[in-house]
């Protein structure tokens, strides 16, 4: 992609979540269907963090949920983000809620990182490979993560799946599936917002959860879990709001997790987190 294209993007992105910052703060709990992604998210992360007070970076870490959920469990967190906004209304949060443990709030990309080598206990990178669109962009995101990384240490990518794309189109925007639109994500699985948008979401990429396993092999990690956020309720928003409405809640929760790692269906939920340690050599064996 052109320099000039890939900048356009980063804007487009950055305007999103400056416009959004709020929204995406209330997101994960808009109801139990989106606290699905959050607890499954916080559930794993727990299982794999060192204990606090490790070092954590929250890399794309928006309005900081995350940041703020782990800064209040005793962990240091940094929290970096394309948006402005989204980073001063993290601060404004913490603030609220009285959670110091969220050591500085930095505004840079993912791309490239201001920070030295083998610096953080675990890095959290929930959010900037869904929106870089080109591959050395994707690469160089995850580059990053693991230099910054201690060896040993955790990371964390999310990804939007693109089967998942399909999956949550077919059930929320079936007019975008008779269009016949959706059919160029097939050849291109990315959108540009301004150039090539769908209305649906701004500038985005849909990935493949095992490419994402293989890639970070390669740059040096080795993979523990590739988890189904959503799991088996992906797209089933109305579905999964009833029983937990109706009390049952708890009970899918034991079956999201003795089945949201299945091989199955970790590549068609709306989002995929992937789960690896940085290995002591982690010299790329080719890319």
């Amino acid at each position: 992609m052109p320099e000039d294209a890939a900048a356009g993007d980063s804007a487009a992105v950055e305007q999103y979540y400056d416009e959004g910052a709020e929204r995406e703060w209330a997101r994960l709990d808009k109801d139990y269907y989106h606290r699905l992604e959050y607890r499954t998210t916080l559930h794993f992360l727990r299982d794999y963090l060192p204990p606090a007070p490790a070092h954590i970076l929250d890399c794309g870490g928006g309005p900081g949920r995350y940041a703020v959920a782990l800064a209040q469990e005793g962990y240091r967190v940094t929290l970096l983000d394309l948006s402005e906004k989204c980073l001063a209304f993290a601060k404004e949060k913490a603030a609220e809620l009285g959670v110091s443990g969220i050591e500085a709030f930095v505004h840079a990309s993912a791309t490239s990182l201001p920070f030295p080598d083998e610096q953080f206990d675990a890095v959290l990178l929930a959010g900037p490979l869904y929106h870089l669109v080109s591959e050395e962009d994707r690469l160089a995101a995850m580059r990053e993560s693991l230099r910054v990384l201690k060896p040993g240490g955790l990371v964390a990518a999310a990804i939007v799946p693109l089967l998942g794309v399909f999956r949550a189109a077919l059930a929320e925007f079936p007019e975008f599936i008779a269009s016949g639109d959706c059919l160029r994500f097939l050849r291109r699985p990315f959108q540009e917002a301004g150039r090539d948008d769908t209305g649906l979401f701004t500038t985005a990429y849909f990935g493949d959860p095992l490419e994402l396993e293989a890639q970070y092999e390669v740059l040096g990690a080795e993979v523990i879990a590739l988890v189904a956020l959503e799991g088996l309720a992906s797209s089933l928003n109305g579905g999964l709001n009833h029983l937990a409405e109706e009390g049952s809640g708890e009970t899918w929760w034991q079956i999201h997790l003795d089945t949201c790692t299945h091989p199955a269906i970790v590549g068609s939920c709306e989002h995929t987190l992937y789960l690896g340690r940085k290995r002591q050599d982690t010299e790329e064996s080719g890319t």
